[in-house]
């Protein structure tokens, strides 16, 4: 009966630390991609007000500027959103050298 015991205990205590371990790791993953969402939007907020400001000084030049930089940034984020996020893993580098070559 004490092995039963001991052994439903140690059971738990399993259980508990990978329970706490996803917790954690969603938490973290959630957490990472709602940080940096933000902060791209926060940039892109920031770059509209500036179009917004400016717009007026130097005329339709720097809003062709600025709708062209958008469009890349959206373009790059489109094709490749590691290299916007810059913190998460680009899966894809992973899978080109998978077969060990390099």
């Amino acid at each position: 009966m004490m092995v039963l015991m001991a052994s439903l205990n140690s059971l738990s205590y399993l259980y508990l630390y990978l329970y706490l371990y996803l917790y954690l790791y969603l938490y973290l993953y959630l957490y990472l991609y709602l940080y940096l969402y933000l902060y791209l939007y926060l940039y892109l907020y920031l770059y509209l007000y500036y179009i917004y400001i400016f717009s007026s000084i130097s005329g339709s030049s720097l809003k062709l500027h600025v709708v062209v930089h958008l469009c890349c940034l959206s373009w790059q984020f489109m094709a490749d959103p590691s290299s916007v996020r810059g913190l998460l893993r680009d899966r894809r580098r992973l899978d080109i050298y998978s077969d060990g070559s390099t």
